[in-house]
Formats: C-alpha cells, structure tokens, sequence
C-alpha cells in the first residue's frame, strides 16, 4: 500500500547550444544555393538558386545561403555558408524571420558580478558575430551567457564548459542548495547553503554529500522547496538530479511519512484480492491471519536523510540480500506488519489474508542474489515478484522479484514479469498427504 505519490521531476544540469551546422564538403556540390534569401511567409525562399559545384576553390561557397537540399529551394530554416575546411562546410542556421546573418550575435562575459538580490550580471562583456565564430570560438571556454545569450542581467546563468561549433554549458552555475529548510507559514527558507560555481562532475559530489534542497535559484527563498533524492552522472545526454516538490511546510521527514502511508492499494494488491475473492473467499476459515513485512526500512542514500551521501538510496533488505543474512523481523510493525486484523499484531489494513513472499523467505528457501539456481524451495520455472523493495535510484524504485534464471534480483517494469501470491494454512488444519510443492500440494482433511 502507499500514501501521497511524489513525482520526481529532472533537472539538467548541462546544455548545449548548436552555433554552426557542418556538411560535408564532398556533398556540397548537390545543394541548391542562392546568393540571397527572401521570406515572403513561413518558409525561406532562395535567390537565383543553383547548383554549385566549388571544387576547385571550395571556399568559393561562403556568403550563400542553401537549404541544404538537392530538390528543394525553400526552407523554414535556411543556412548561410561561413567557413569551409579540407572536409566540411559550416553554416549559420536562420530562422524566425532572420535574413541578415550580421544580425545575429551572442553576447558573453568573461567574468559575472553577484548583484546580491537573485540576479548576476556580466563582466567584461563581448558581443560575439555568429559569422565570425568558426574563427574566434576557441577563445570563450569558461566564459558566461545568461538563458537567452543576449541580456546582461538575469537570474539564469550559463557557465561555457567547451566551445566549438556547439557549446556546451552548466545550468546549474549559480544556484543555491540548502542542508535544510525553515517554514515560516508562506514561504521556506534554505538553510547552511551552498552556491554552486563548478562544473557538473564536480559539483554532483559536493551536493550528494549533504545538500539536498534547493529553490532551483539563485536565491535562498521560495514558497515552494525542492528535495534532491537522486544524482545522475557521466550519462550521456542526460547529467542532472531528479528532485520531488515540498510545499505547504512538508520537509523531507513529513514527506515520508505521507509517502509511506496506508491508504492506497497498489495494483498487485488490488490484483491479488480480486483473485482470492475468484477462488479462494470461502476458504477463510482455513487461512491464517499472518503477517506480510513490506519492509520499507531506509538504510542508506539520501532519501534516508538530509545529511546522507550518495546518488540514489536502498533499503535494509539490500544490505541483508547482499550478505545472504535473511531476517523474519520487520521493524516497523505498525506501518509494514500487514494483516487483515489488528489482534494479530499487524495494522489491520489488509481486505483478505493473502499477500506475496518477502525476499527474506526466498533466501531462506535457498535462493542467492543474482544466482541461476532451479533446485531452490521455491523455484517456479517462471518470474514473479516479491513484495520487498530495493532500491530508490533515478526516477525507478526497484522491486526484488525471482526469476527462472536468476533466484533473487531487483526489477521495475510491473507488467513484464507475474504475481504469485501466498497464504498461510491455519494451525488447525490437518494435513492428509502433499508436501507443499507444486507437484505434490498439501491436501486438507475437510
């Protein structure tokens, strides 16, 4: 069962911004170009476009503007030939109405000012030609841009981490992360901050270890916070952190507690219901009201606590697994003891008494993480879930689940592999023969 659903949202933290297009040169003499463009609605229309074949001097191809297309002289984005080298042609692409190509310029400053109240402005501030960049973009690594590459003043930093003819940026440069928060009844407050002024690779270490809030600002005030549960780094096209939104005064402490609340059934267990209520309601009396430990223990990771360390989280059950040291106890008796009556020292939220195997049960039967083993207790030739959580990492709660091939594992695709649901036989009834397997089930004395 579960309470509120958080969802966690991706900020990235890197960016990239394409200046030149590059086409090869030996391609080059298939295109359509004109020596002027006009825009008489949406599409860009070339003038006196024809085909041209520079071989002999490619250079010859600068100041044209192409689509790069050998069938069509019209575009809705055209491109203005600016440089050419011994294999490529570069081209500054135009769009939104630009037809003049010294129109379009980026403005850049090789150091920025903190005005204190939210805002940075530029310093030493240039004003780059985008028909000069093939030239000239050696010289603007770790150089600063706002959001738009045009202010002088904004709340949103760019930090220049490689220059070619695509930049590439941090977006996080800037901003403010907190250890914790205050709650003032309108708005939170981070607090023992950090500004960020590093690149990503470096800055994700810092901020995993203990700064998990922020306002994803460059202020320390906001009416609603943001929790850093998860780091995402080195993955190609994606480096950033996953966070959940606070508001209202939640911190990560009261979030938890609406998290892990009993108040939703999940889909397996509304599934599991729907099959005891088919085939096994009027055999109650023979079922034992027992415990089901969906051990939701943290143990590690930063959803544990503010001050942990670590780019994802996981639970005690991943430590047991991992030592092959399996546990009947569950620590939370009130919140994770699940039963259909509280008598039994369960919470009571259950509907029926019927739930799935812990991962606990699984090793105890003989199964070992991440080992193929067919002849365990409980081996089915098919993979099921388990009702023991693993691990938090990204956007994925991880599930540990038992496999045809692999006896315990962790899982998250809900759909992808079955449910085997359990019960537990009443003391009181006889056994006639059976074994419990599923060759030779147990067969009760009416």
């Amino acid at each position: 069962m579960y309470g509120t659903i958080y969802t966690p949202k991706f900020f990235t933290a890197n960016g990239s911004k394409k200046i030149l297009i590059k086409k090869s040169l030996s391609d080059s003499k298939y295109y359509y170009y004109g020596d002027s463009v006009t825009r008489p609605s949406a599409t860009y229309i070339l003038t006196n476009p024809e085909k041209k074949d520079f071989s002999d001097n490619s250079s010859n191809y600068i100041g044209y503007y192409t689509c790069f297309d050998s069938y069509y002289k019209a575009c809705s984005t055209v491109y203005y030939v600016v440089a050419v080298n011994d294999y490529y042609l570069f081209a500054l692409p135009l769009s939104n109405g630009a037809i003049d190509p010294t129109t379009q310029t980026m403005t850049l400053g090789k150091s920025i000012v903190n005005n204190n109240d939210g805002t940075y402005t530029l310093n030493d501030i240039i004003t780059v030609q985008m028909t000069d960049w093939y030239n000239t973009y050696s010289n603007y690594k770790n150089y600063y841009a706002c959001a738009d590459f045009s202010s002088i003043t904004c709340d949103d930093i760019r930090w220049i981490t490689r220059s070619d003819i695509e930049i590439e940026y941090t977006r996080s440069y800037g901003k403010v992360y907190g250890n914790d928060v205050s709650w003032d009844g309108s708005k939170y407050t981070l607090l023992d901050t950090y500004i960020s002024k590093k690149a990503w690779g470096e800055e994700s270490t810092t901020l995993s270890e203990k700064y998990h809030y922020t306002c994803l600002t460059t202020t320390t005030e906001c009416t609603n916070v943001y929790y850093i549960p998860s780091f995402v780094v080195g993955t190609v096209g994606k480096n950033g952190y996953y966070y959940l939104v606070f508001s209202n005064g939640d911190n990560l402490d009261s979030a938890k507690e609406k998290m892990y609340a009993n108040v939703n059934s999940s889909k397996i267990k509304q599934d599991v219901d729907t099959w005891y209520e088919t085939n096994l309601l009027s055999y109650t009396e023979r079922i034992e009201d027992t415990l089901w430990c969906n051990d939701r223990t943290l143990a590690g990771g930063s959803l544990l606590g503010k001050d942990e360390a670590g780019i994802s989280s996981y639970y005690s059950s991943d430590n047991r697994v991992k030592n092959n040291k399996p546990s009947l106890e569950c620590t939370n008796m009130i919140r994770d003891a699940f039963s259909v009556s509280k008598l039994t020292g369960g919470n009571g939220m259950l509907t029926y008494p019927i739930g799935l195997l812990t991962v606990d049960e699984v090793m105890l039967a003989g199964g070992v993480s991440q080992v193929n083993n067919s002849n365990f207790y409980l081996y089915s030739g098919s993979d099921y879930w388990l009702m023991t959580p693993s691990a938090f990492s990204s956007n994925v709660a991880f599930i540990y689940a038992s496999f045809k091939k692999v006896s315990i594992t962790t899982y998250y695709k809900l759909n992808d592999i079955g449910i085997r649901p359990s019960i537990s036989l009443a003391f009181e009834n006889k056994v006639t023969s059976g074994n419990g397997t599923a060759d030779k089930p147990y067969i009760i004395k009416e």
